[in-house]
């Protein structure tokens, strides 16, 4: 084995379950990063498509390491890969996403010279009719302590809980590993990650490729599992009621925001669950209802919607369907 293979500068996991139509565009660019000694851990989580069979195709590439496991769903998947990189600085990749050709070398370069815990890049959001910018603010650099970092990600504007398109430290993550058995991973994952930092470096440019499927989980009916991200913000609310309780707003603004996003996905896929979530939420966000109003992370839009329903569900419904109207159309294959 070279010297090469033995000490990349970053290990990339890229976690595969029955993507066949999409993995060579996403392991490809990968393969054309400028940063050039890195390592690909593909980790095969059970796929029944032809996902595996490819994965071992892109051996012939030295810098390729393929991991072949029984399934076990995407927090098991991005631990395995973890546990077998050789690299000090991890990055995570959607394995039906891309990403631009120097998103590495920018993510590195940034953490290395400001001696960071995290490196975070921009993120264009794809879908069928078009690619925007995914984040309201997406021009800068800049580097952060912990609490602002958390309080970014909270926030939404310059970055998100998602887990790609940053650089981690294989240390860290070794200490706070994704969550197995919990659906919006990375919900349950960032905060208490970001509590473990000392400094995080921000380059909004955007250089991942985040596309929107439908048959994703943001697009299934839902599902008595789809709680688990009123879960992870209930449980990032109490983290930072005891660490940074000067959050509290926001805190409670992503909290809120869950609660929004559980009940959007039950109108939009007319399904409201068999033992009552639908009303659980629904009081749930009556209960706030106040707190929403005077909440200054919250949208008008959403205040407007959410006093609709305090009438009845129709109005909040049309709101609703308005909204769905302006967004992009998702890509169905």
């Amino acid at each position: 084995m070279s010297s090469h293979d033995k000490n990349p500068q970053v290990s990339i996991i890229i976690p595969v379950y029955n993507v066949e139509k999409y993995l060579k565009k996403c392991v490809n660019s990968v393969l054309q990063q400028t940063l050039t000694n890195i390592e690909i851990i593909l980790v095969d989580d059970g796929s029944t498509d032809n996902s595996g069979v490819l994965c071992d195709e892109y051996l012939r590439d030295p810098r390729v390491h393929v991991i072949h496991k029984k399934n076990g769903g995407l927090s098991e998947a991005r631990n395995a890969g973890v546990k077998a990189a050789k690299s000090d600085f991890i990055g995570f990749i959607d394995s039906d996403d891309y990403i631009k050709k120097d998103m590495y070398e920018l993510l590195y370069t940034n953490i290395i010279k400001e001696n960071a815990d995290i490196s975070v890049c921009g993120i264009y959001d794809v879908y069928a009719n078009g690619t925007k910018l995914s984040y309201a603010e997406s021009d800068g650099r800049f580097v952060v302590n912990a609490k602002k970092a958390i309080e970014l990600v909270l926030h939404g504007r310059n970055a998100s809980v998602s887990a790609v398109n940053k650089l981690y430290k294989k240390n860290l993550l070794e200490k706070h590993p994704f969550l197995v058995g919990k659906t919006f991973e990375d919900a349950h994952f960032i905060i208490p990650y970001l509590l473990e930092i000392q400094k995080a470096v921000f380059d909004m440019m955007p250089k991942y490729f985040y596309v929107h499927r439908e048959g994703t989980i943001t697009t299934r009916p839902f599902k008595k599992s789809d709680l688990s991200i009123v879960e992870a913000y209930e449980n990032n609310k109490s983290i930072i009621e005891r660490h940074y309780p000067e959050l509290m707003e926001v805190a409670k603004f992503r909290y809120f925001w869950s609660l929004f996003y559980v009940l959007d996905k039950m109108f939009r896929t007319n399904s409201f669950g068999n033992d009552g979530e639908y009303l659980l939420i629904v009081k749930t966000i009556k209960k706030e209802y106040l707190n929403i109003l005077s909440n200054r992370y919250v949208g008008k839009a959403r205040k407007l919607a959410v006093t609709g329903l305090m009438i009845h569900r129709k109005f909040y419904e049309l709101c609703l369907q308005v909204y769905i109207h302006k967004k992009k159309q998702l890509i169905s294959n």
